[in-house]
């Protein structure tokens, strides 16, 4: 099973480290790593985030003690991870999430096509 992130969630991710960076790089990539490897177990135990109360058909992994949860769907050949949300912050309508629908696959790992919106990443790496 593959971990296929959103070009929306990649880039929560490189945003929330860059904040972190400026004021403390190694907290930054304590950061990075906690949420990478969170999500890499999904890979396993896909139905280790809780069911989102949020939005039908998604799930929410928490990364505590830290304060992001990452949106995500189980599909029956990938994960899908749509977003990551600081759990303080208000979260857009479901639409809004990815920009467009999940599911369409992706490239080879790391590439983004222009009609593509999910970037595949093998879980193992």
């Amino acid at each position: 099973m593959e971990i296929r992130w959103s070009l929306p969630a990649a880039e929560d991710l490189q945003r929330i480290c860059a904040w972190i960076e400026r004021d403390n790089p190694e907290a930054a990539k304590q950061v990075a790593t906690t949420i990478y490897h969170g999500i890499t177990q999904l890979k396993h135990l896909p139905g280790m985030g809780r069911t989102s109360t949020r939005m039908s058909g998604w799930r929410e992994l928490i990364f505590s003690p830290l304060p992001y949860i990452a949106v995500y769907r189980v599909k029956h050949d990938a994960i899908e991870i749509a977003r990551i949300y600081h759990g303080a912050q208000n979260w857009p309508r479901v639409r809004a999430i990815i920009g467009s629908p999940c599911g369409q696959g992706a490239g080879e790992a790391g590439r983004v096509s222009d009609q593509r919106t999910l970037v595949t990443m093998k879980a193992d790496r």
